[in-house]
């Protein structure tokens, strides 16, 4: 394989690999926000609102993916609207390799909400934690001439946990903060 197309193929696998775990961090424990609830009015009235308010983040965030993917990873200030600055800097390194490989992105990847995991108030902050299943089957990896270089063998849905947090205090509005993928049972097959 020539060390272009090989170069070409690895950055493939890299921008992939990003894209479908997308600011994934590691599954160590950590705090439950349901430990430092306080009794402060909840700013979801309701699971349900708490699940419609992170089905719209999501869906927002992973438009967001997509658009500066099909970009070839410029346009970076589009993930300021859904996602926080610590997954912004995550993503920068991914969106970086894209650049360096000549590579873009094309399609649409869907994300569904599995399950509500948490819907908590830390201080003035919402928390909202779900179970996604993420599909990127028709997200396809183009190099700078258009071939098609999407790594063979990519999952084309894989489970994550996502966690969500108020852009601000007391705020509806959900900012994706963390994305991993799931490692229990396949929750998505």
């Amino acid at each position: 394989m020539p060390a272009i197309v090989h170069r070409l193929a690895v950055a493939a696998t890299v921008v992939a690999f990003a894209l479908s775990t997308a600011a994934c961090t590691d599954a160590s424990p950590r705090p439950t926000a349901a430990a430092a609830q306080t009794a402060a009015a909840p700013i979801f009235a309701s699971d349900e609102e708490a699940l419609a308010a992170a089905e719209e983040a999501y869906s927002a965030y992973l438009g967001a993916l997509d658009v500066v993917g099909s970009r070839g990873g410029t346009d970076t200030e589009l993930l300021t609207e859904v996602a926080t600055s610590k997954v912004r800097e995550d993503l920068e390194a991914s969106f970086e390799a894209m650049q360096t490989a000549g590579v873009h992105t094309g399609g649409a990847t869907v994300g569904t909400l599995r399950e509500l995991v948490e819907n908590a108030l830390v201080g003035r902050t919402a928390v909202v934690s779900v179970y996604a299943c993420l599909n990127v089957a028709n997200v396809r990896v183009f190099d700078a001439s258009g071939n098609d270089v999407t790594p063979a063998g990519r999952p084309a849905v894989t489970p994550h946990q996502v966690t969500m947090e108020s852009r601000s205090e007391g705020s509806p509005h959900l900012l994706v903060s963390e994305s991993e993928v799931w490692r229990g049972d396949d929750f998505c097959s």
